[in-house]
């Protein structure tokens, strides 16, 4: 780099750690030029006076005081209270139109010279005592509930002097009598002989007097008694005996009378008939005995008297098969030829498949579809690969895992196609059913 005064060299805007900067050292003994790292020059910087900061009106001492501030001096004081008087955790102080929260605050210690003297204290805000009771100072002078009760203290409402007083002046307690006074007597015994007692009403007899009926005026023997026009007891027509002939009823008699059937021959026959199990009538008032019976193989009874349920009726498995299926004879049929469409006029299940042939082999699939749609095509097949008969000319089955179902319902219509064939000419092939 050719010799240039610092003064035609470029200037830079910025410095990077590793610049160099021109120096004078020992500018006042004996002058040397020399280089100095921009780095190095930070690094013999330790101190800077506050006087060269900005306007340099705050000094070093001033500057220092920043030390140990953790956030925002401005917002610091913005937070802080104005100067004034205030209520410190320990100072003592008198309060002045304040409104103190018992419940967000707590007040302790109040004595009796704090309550106002005229602050009339409602009595339910008092801790209660035990309810409907006199009450009384204890020994320590405080209330407490006495042993007199609220209803018994009112007693004392309208005494006029000492209560002992006019106790001590009365006749000790007793029962007297007096010439003219209303009395009940007890355990007194008086002779109606020598004494006249006269005038007793029905209220006068105890109500448990029970008085003996032999005492009471004789009637005519043996008859039911009853009220006469006047109210008194006195002799009905009707006998003892009669009237012993309503004991064991529980209702009025003539409604049940009038609820009754009324006897006829007919009842007096079925009365008479005490067998168990089903019974007709054969003639008139006549009755026997019937049991509902089957006929063998074709109709199973159970219970048929009814004496342990209702019969019941099932048929036999026999009476419940049937066999749906088609044919052809002549020219070899050709694949995808389908038979008659039968529509099943009963519930089933498909038990068995039978295939015949002249010779050789033959494949079929059934199809399926509800009534009151279109006939059934392929896609409406309930089988699989399809039934075949491969050796011999006639086949038995009740292997039915090639179907898909084995369920007919009341009027599905029935198919059978041709999926494959070899040499037959004649054949035919059916369905075993049962009716469920």
């Amino acid at each position: 780099m050719a010799n240039q005064k610092l003064t035609a060299l470029t200037a830079a805007t910025s410095a990077s750690t590793d610049d160099l900067l021109y120096i004078v050292d020992d500018p006042a003994g004996t002058p040397t030029s020399k280089k100095i790292t921009f780095a190095n020059v930070q690094a013999s910087i330790t101190a800077l006076d506050a006087t060269q900061i900005a306007d340099g009106s705050v000094s070093s001492t001033e500057f220092q005081y920043l030390g140990g501030v953790t956030s925002d001096i401005q917002t610091q004081i913005n937070g802080k209270q104005p100067t004034g008087s205030y209520i410190t955790a320990n100072s003592a102080d008198v309060l002045t139109n304040k409104s103190i929260d018992a419940d967000t605050n707590t007040i302790t210690n109040i004595e009796n010279a704090d309550i106002k003297a005229a602050a009339a204290i409602a009595v339910n805000k008092l801790a209660a005592v035990t309810a409907s009771r006199a009450l009384a100072s204890d020994v320590s002078g405080f209330i407490t509930p006495s042993a007199v009760t609220a209803t018994e203290l009112g007693y004392v409402s309208g005494v006029t002097s000492a209560i002992q007083t006019q106790l001590n002046s009365k006749q000790p307690t007793g029962a007297y009598i007096t010439a003219s006074s209303t009395d009940t007597l007890t355990n007194k015994s008086i002779d109606a002989d020598t004494n006249t007692i006269t005038n007793i009403d029905n209220n006068e007899i105890k109500a448990a007097a029970a008085i003996a009926l032999t005492k009471l005026a004789a009637t005519t023997a043996s008859r039911a008694l009853v009220s006469d026009a006047s109210g008194f007891v006195s002799a009905a027509t009707t006998t003892a005996t009669e009237i012993g002939f309503v004991n064991g009823v529980t209702s009025a008699i003539q409604t049940q009378l009038n609820a009754k059937q009324t006897g006829d021959a007919t009842l007096t026959a079925l009365a008479a008939y005490n067998t168990n199990g089903l019974m007709t009538q054969t003639a008139a008032d006549t009755f026997t005995g019937r049991t509902i019976t089957g006929t063998a193989n074709q109709v199973t009874v159970t219970n048929g008297s009814g004496v342990s349920g209702n019969p019941t009726l099932s048929l036999d498995v026999n009476v419940r098969e049937r066999t749906i299926g088609a044919g052809f004879a002549g020219a070899t049929p050709s694949l995808g030829q389908v038979g008659s469409y039968i529509t099943v006029p009963y519930a089933c299940t498909i038990t068995a498949v039978n295939i015949t042939v002249n010779s050789g082999t033959l494949t079929f699939k059934v199809w399926k579809v509800a009534t009151g749609t279109a006939a059934p095509t392929s896609s409406d097949s309930i089988n699989t690969s399809g039934i075949s008969i491969s050796t011999g000319t006639n086949l038995r089955t009740t292997t039915l895992t090639d179907f898909t179902t084995t369920s007919i319902a009341s009027n599905d219509i029935i198919a059978f196609e041709i999926t494959a064939v070899s040499t037959a000419t004649i054949g035919s092939v059916s369905l075993e059913l049962t009716t469920t």
